[in-house]
């Protein structure tokens, strides 16, 4: 007797005794087969959509590589066709790869290589007949267009590169006007931070909450920076570990372990500053040394504790 036969008795005989029915075996081998097939196609998108960065990449780079290769032999109107040409053709593809599930992959790296060319070339434009001075207009004017695009685009595809793009975009622009009308560094930063965290808290409970982290990351460090820049050496600066402590109450509110992080540093960023500031000298350094890295331990110890109890595990 064969094995193949040994097998069909065997089942048989487990069929017979739990009282399992041809069609119930036929439903099971059927559900099986289903899920081999949904883990071969989740595979075929997963490597899809590596190739499809990689291809965007590699595009990527061999243009970039053969634009710094000629760009000083090229005439005007030739780095306007490589740059914004380039740029407005990648947009047209990613749009209309928007619409063909087989090349849906592809757009999103086309989108970034877009919003990168097209300022370029409208860069090279004003450049070209731009006569005054001020370069806080070529640049306002050229991120408020770039704005202005991706914005469009973004309501009507709900991409959220498209929204990335929108937020650099818009961040840039803010930059170069608050440097235009002489705002204090501090005060843009601390503007532009708090506001960066507000519009990823916001964005936490939409279907574009992956850019959220990074967005934290930035907003936070801007807001501590400026925090610090307005406080330092002066009676209040103790405040700035109060906003440091304000990011960490933040970051278990909206389960951000990206903001607990920023957080985190910063505490410990300025406690070594302030020990190093007003204990360097003294003969109670060594002490404060130890009493520091108690306190790094400690810290680390507690941040660990609020990113396991408090803060989800989505980002």
């Amino acid at each position: 007797m064969s094995d193949k036969q040994k097998a069909l008795e065997q089942i048989v005989a487990l069929a017979a005794s739990h009282e399992i029915s041809a069609d119930d075996i036929s439903a099971a081998l059927e559900k099986s087969a289903t899920r081999e097939s949904g883990t071969q196609q989740k595979q075929t998108s997963v490597l899809t959509r590596v190739l499809a960065y990689l291809g965007g990449t590699f595009v990527f780079a061999g243009l970039g590589v053969f634009i710094a290769m000629h760009w000083e032999s090229m005439n005007f109107a030739a780095r306007v066709v490589i740059t914004l040409g380039s740029g407005i053709a990648a947009f047209i593809l990613a749009l209309v790869a928007l619409h063909d599930e087989r090349y849906e992959k592809a757009a999103t790296p086309l989108f970034l290589i877009a919003a990168f060319l097209q300022p370029a070339g409208l860069l090279v434009i004003f450049e070209e007949f731009y006569t005054g001075n001020q370069w806080e207009l070529i640049g306002m004017l050229t991120t408020g267009t770039m704005a202005a695009q991706q914005i469009a685009t973004l309501l009507k595809t709900q991409r959220t590169v498209l929204l990335f793009t929108s937020i650099v975009f818009c961040v840039s622009f803010l930059l170069i006007f608050f440097d235009w009308i002489n705002v204090d560094y501090e005060l843009v930063a601390l503007v532009m931070g708090t506001s960066l965290i507000m519009l990823s808290v916001g964005l936490e409970k939409t279907q574009h909450f992956t850019i959220t982290p990074l967005w934290y990351f930035i907003g936070a460090c801007w807001l501590l920076w400026g925090v610090f820049e307005l406080v330092e050496s002066s009676p209040v600066e103790v405040l700035f570990l109060g906003a440091a402590s304000g990011l960490v109450y933040l970051s278990t509110v909206v389960h951000s372990r990206m903001l607990l992080f920023v957080a985190t540093v910063g505490m410990l960023s300025y406690i070594g500053y302030f020990s190093a500031k007003h204990f360097v000298e003294s003969i109670g350094w060594p002490i404060a040394l130890m009493i520091f890295g108690l306190v790094l331990i400690g810290m680390s110890a507690l941040a660990f504790r609020i990113s396991k109890n408090y803060i989800g595990s989505r980002e």
